[in-house]
């Protein structure tokens, strides 16, 4: 990113989540990331990546993205501790759960040492996994994904309840301009 190729308006991640806009805030409530217990105070990803309130905010927002206008903060396609946490859970779903807490550990300690994952078992390990994602990959776009391709309810507020998996509104329909071009989608 440089100053002659700046991000569209509806591609500034900086606009959004920056201190100074503040578009978005962090959930801060019992199912939001800033109050889960996997994600202390100690944590150099809350520590350094987020502020708690400003004049502007009542409620923490996200400095991950922080340059200010034309917003050319660099925004990575895919980063080492995603594809870290990939393999963890892919190895605690196949059956190993040592390698896969090994990863986890690798990727939560570099910015939280000591935190402690204790004895968990299959379940127990992916969602901690889960949970890693959500905070490693904080304000990247990834939660929606992870959320749908595990079939989890979606928290609605705007709905006013949960979206669960088996409801028509948990995935878009097609668009039906896609469906006017090719026929054969819609069936």
């Amino acid at each position: 990113m440089a100053e002659t190729n700046a991000p569209g308006t509806q591609n500034q991640l900086g606009y959004y989540f920056n201190a100074g806009n503040v578009e978005y805030f962090i959930n801060t409530g019992a199912t939001g990331i800033y109050s889960n217990p996997q994600f202390r105070a100690s944590d150099d990803r809350k520590a350094k990546l987020t502020v708690p309130t400003t004049n502007v905010a009542a409620f923490p927002s996200s400095t991950k993205f922080s340059g200010v206008s034309p917003y050319i903060d660099f925004v990575p396609n895919i980063r080492y501790a995603e594809v870290l946490l990939n393999l963890a859970e892919a190895e605690a779903e196949a059956g190993s759960q040592t390698r896969a807490l090994a990863i986890l550990q690798a990727v939560h300690e570099r910015s939280d040492k000591g935190y402690d994952f204790s004895t968990l078992d299959k379940a127990g390990l992916i969602n901690a996994i889960l949970t890693e994602r959500r905070i490693e990959l904080f304000a990247e776009g990834f939660r929606t994904n992870d959320i749908l391709r595990r079939g989890q309810p979606i928290n609605s507020f705007g709905a006013g309840a949960i979206i669960q998996p088996t409801e028509t509104r948990y995935i878009f329909g097609i668009p039906l301009s896609e469906i006017q071009t090719n026929p054969g989608i819609g069936n």
